[in-house]
């Protein structure tokens, strides 16, 4: 069964301002649900794929009744640069709690993403690390969950997002990434137009992606998880994005997003890019709702029982 959550707070104002605060330090707060769910803001240990100890402040939100809905379907919101998963993930949740999913939303100081060494730094450390949280959730709660969690990420989040899939794809069922500022290409190489072929490393491809995840890419894996890529059609000023992956995916957003559309495709991955008129560099609700029907349209979104081995809590 789950574990009891003591009510503590009586507004979800007061929940992202927790997330968001250092003087919460370590430890387990419990929060009442706003939308007939249960929130849970915590502190989780990690190692890195290093086995440097890392600490990470996660909230989870669990729908109402949740014994009723086993397996849990598992949405991952990653947030963009600056932000915090509490503010980021609230939108989510009327949704969610009507899907019965369970929500899962880390608040992670990402290091200088236009610095490609730093990108990898937050790599080492993210990609393991979300991971884990996925892997402790059966046992902190007492309650089983799809083998595969979808992913929403917005930004500096949707780097997050996909990388995370390219590095883990046994664990993803769907992607819907928004307007990532820069992508890893799901591809060791890089052929030039005169024939030469360069190694693509981290974080422009995944020749040593398992430097940072532990485990080798597999493509055929890849191909397993289906893809959603937004991205504002306004979204393409060049300025705001660095230029150090632009002889691979462009200059801008909007051209990085069909750069990366297009080198999925060619690998028999399933992706679906779409752009939004008017739109520049931020998470409208209209871009929201296209992304959740998107992954509610998964098998994974379903509340059947998973055909894979559920996380379950350990005996």
């Amino acid at each position: 069964m789950m574990p009891r959550l003591v009510p503590l707070l009586l507004a979800v104002g007061l929940l992202t301002a927790l997330l968001a605060s250092p003087s919460a330090g370590g430890a387990v707060v419990a929060v009442p649900g706003t939308l007939g769910g249960s929130s849970l803001v915590y502190s989780f240990a990690f190692a890195n794929v290093d086995g440097q100890q890392q600490d990470i402040r996660v909230l989870l939100h669990l729908p109402p009744q949740p014994d009723a809905r086993l397996p849990l379907t598992v949405l991952v919101a990653l947030h963009g640069y600056g932000g915090n998963g509490g503010a980021f993930s609230l939108p989510l949740l009327a949704e969610t709690d009507r899907l019965g999913w369970a929500v899962v939303a880390p608040t992670i100081q990402y290091r200088d993403w236009h610095d490609p060494a730093l990108v990898c730094r937050d790599a080492r450390d993210d990609l393991p690390g979300l991971r884990a949280i996925l892997r402790d959730l059966p046992g902190r709660t007492g309650l089983r969950f799809q083998p595969r969690a979808l992913l929403y990420g917005f930004s500096r989040g949707a780097q997050f997002a996909h990388r995370f899939a390219l590095a883990y794809p046994q664990l993803v069922a769907g992607v819907a990434a928004m307007s990532a500022g820069t992508y890893t290409l799901p591809q060791a190489a890089w052929r030039e137009p005169n024939g030469t072929a360069t190694t693509l490393n981290m974080p422009y491809g995944v020749s040593d992606l398992q430097r940072y995840s532990g485990e080798p890419f597999s493509l055929a894996g890849l191909r397993q998880v289906p893809f959603w890529i937004g991205v504002g059609a306004n979204d393409h000023e060049s300025q705001d994005v660095p230029r150090n992956w632009d002889q691979y995916i462009g200059d801008c957003r909007v051209d990085r997003a069909t750069a990366f559309v297009g080198a999925l495709q060619s690998l028999g991955v399933s992706v679906r890019l779409q752009q939004f008129a008017n739109t520049s560099h931020v998470e409208t609700d209209e871009m929201r709702a296209a992304a959740l029907e998107f992954l509610r349209s998964l098998p994974a979104a379903s509340p059947r029982p998973a055909a894979e081995p559920s996380l379950a809590p350990s005996a």
